[in-house]
């Protein structure tokens, strides 16, 4: 569903994501798990859709984690996507197992500013709020790492003199304008 969750030999990565990170603290907090990572690069929700079954449901998953809110806001689309987004989502409730969904809340920079000055990237390009009142409805769980984000940075930016303002830059939590970096991923 993203380069954060793609296993792409060729795709730019984090040495830790955070599909590992969740495993390990499933693992410790609630017991064995098997951890199986679906993702494609540049995947929508709506890509998704046709997929769900032969990616994700033929494994009889008890529990989906779904982040598709970077993908799904490229070129604008985040409110149209979010049709795709919540058929997704139904479709994976009404599977046979009824398995838990938590939807994850993923940012991005802008490929434009980025391009043109990645330390001074415009940064949370996302289908956030769209994804969010889809999930809502359905009450789901939400992992919201463009909020957590900005409550980290304050702790990330270092000031080094007392006039000085730091600039907030993407490049502390990203590899590229899509890819988090271990930073990103422990957020």
């Amino acid at each position: 569903n993203s380069s954060n969750t793609a296993m792409n030999g060729e795709t730019l990565a984090a040495e830790n994501p955070y599909s590992t990170l969740v495993g390990e603290w499933w693992e410790e907090n609630v017991g064995p798990c098997n951890i199986i990572t679906s993702g494609l690069e540049n995947l929508t929700s709506i890509n998704a859709c046709m997929r769900v079954d032969y990616d994700v449901l033929q494994h009889k998953p008890d529990v989906v984690f779904l982040d598709f809110s970077v993908q799904d806001a490229i070129g604008g689309q985040g409110n149209s996507n979010a049709i795709g987004f919540d058929n997704l989502i139904r479709r994976i409730l009404d599977f046979k197992t009824a398995p838990a969904v938590v939807t994850l809340l993923l940012t991005g920079a802008d490929q434009t500013t980025y391009t043109m000055n990645h330390k001074n990237a415009s940064i949370f390009v996302s289908a956030s709020k769209s994804h969010k009142r889809v999930s809502q409805h359905y009450d789901l769980p939400i992992l919201d790492f463009e909020t957590s984000a900005w409550d980290n940075f304050t702790e990330l930016v270092k000031v080094t003199t007392k006039k000085e303002i730091p600039l907030v830059s993407w490049d502390i939590i990203g590899l590229n304008n899509i890819a988090m970096n271990d930073t990103g991923h422990a957020i």
